[in-house]
């Protein structure tokens, strides 16, 4: 049996890894890991030798990424399959199921200590998303962990690459599995795995969508970056008397309307509009009683923040111009590198250019199945805010 794998941290650069923080950056290691593959696992010990954290290489400015902490030491397949069983525990324990119709993420990356992977569960089928080439080291053990603990409940795996180009990203979403119904809150959705946003559908959302529906009665709706229309669809359940979706994909919209005639919802309190919503905001001039605004991720790295923040403060100002006086606002950012402070700034220049008083009325996040860890708030992609305009 080979030694395992040791780097060293620099003196002084431990602090991190103490407060339980997954990422080791380059500049923190002492060795020269020229050569070292990427995906492999490697223990982390202190500049005095000591043992404090586990992970598997990566390469590039994140070089390591932590699975375990402390002085415990295990192979990387063993310490896997452990984080992939508590993950799993942990969904059962909050009441997200492996059961027909259902859908909800598995693994949450960094959240479950599972570092760029994620994996989520369609009526059977689940998709398994790689957020970096590290991570396909590791692709085999995810797949025959998640199919050792789900059983025969477990139809069919799909893996995908999030890191790749969008070229070999279509060749991984070759292998998608045809479209499912997955049932959310007494409605029902249409899901290609594997395929479109995310692993095929904004699970992220799931109490968001519920909290639109309490709050749509007797409402005129709006809903900015529809895509299939999640939170139209909860608005006309929760009695809207009217919801304008738009989306820039015609092929979204289409999915919409085929959800709202599966769920038999009332088509004619329901419009479409195909446009690009940061032109269309500013050039629409009608109100509603309620706005939601939740746009994809606007920047995948730090050189692009700035621009993502002052995106976000454009198309807030022209959501909030679209607010009745009393009517509300349910905005997102999904930008990881965009901090919440940083969110809440660009919405609050939007409100102080319009000249509206809003008030916060709460907080928005992801639902249970998607855990962060509170050492790592770029874990915290999802923020949002709901809104008073007066």
């Amino acid at each position: 049996m080979s030694a395992p794998l040791v780097l060293h941290l620099k003196p002084g650069r431990e602090d991190s890894v103490i407060r339980r923080h997954p990422w080791i950056f380059s500049g923190a290691l002492r060795e020269n890991t020229d050569g070292l593959e990427e995906g492999a696992w490697v223990f982390i010990h202190n500049f005095q030798d000591q043992p404090i954290a586990a992970g598997y290489y990566c390469g590039g400015s994140i070089a390591v990424r932590i699975v375990l902490f402390g002085a415990e030491l295990s192979d990387g397949e063993t310490a896997i399959r452990r984080r992939v069983e508590e993950a799993l525990a942990c969904r059962r324990q909050l009441g997200f199921e492996p059961a027909p119709h259902t859908a909800f993420r598995l693994l949450n990356g960094e959240g479950d200590l599972l570092p760029g992977i994620v994996a989520d569960w369609y009526d059977g089928i689940v998709v398994v998303q790689l957020h970096h080439r590290a991570a396909c080291y590791w692709r085999d053990l995810i797949t025959k962990s998640l199919q050792d603990n789900l059983g025969s409940a477990l139809r069919h795996v799909i893996v995908t690459e999030a890191w790749q180009s969008s070229k070999n990203s279509e060749t991984q979403s070759s292998e998608a599995a045809n479209q499912v119904r997955v049932l959310e809150h007494g409605l029902w959705y249409l899901v290609k795995p594997g395929q479109g946003q995310k692993t095929g559908f904004y699970l992220d959302q799931r109490s968001n969508r519920l909290l639109v529906r309490h709050l749509s009665s007797g409402r005129r709706v709006l809903n900015l970056f529809s895509f299939t229309g999640g939170f139209s669809l909860n608005a006309l359940a929760g009695g809207a008397s009217f919801v304008r979706s738009v989306d820039s994909s015609a092929q979204a919209l289409q999915v919409l309307r085929e959800q709202l005639e599966l769920n038999g919802l009332p088509s004619v309190r329901h419009d479409c509009a195909e446009a690009d919503i940061f032109r269309w905001i500013h050039t629409h001039d009608e109100r509603y009683d309620l706005v939601i605004c939740d746009p994809p991720a606007l920047a995948h790295s730090l050189l692009s923040r700035h621009t993502a923040i002052q995106s976000y403060k454009r198309l807030n100002q022209g959501a909030l111009l679209r607010v009745q006086p009393g009517g509300l606002l349910c905005t997102f950012s999904c930008t990881a590198v965009v901090s919440e402070s940083q969110f809440e700034g660009a919405v609050r220049a939007a409100a102080i250019a319009t000249g509206r008083s809003v008030r916060v009325l709460r907080h928005l996040g992801p639902d249970l199945d998607h855990p962060w860890l509170l050492t790592h708030p770029e874990g915290r992609y999802l923020k949002g805010f709901l809104l008073q305009v007066d």
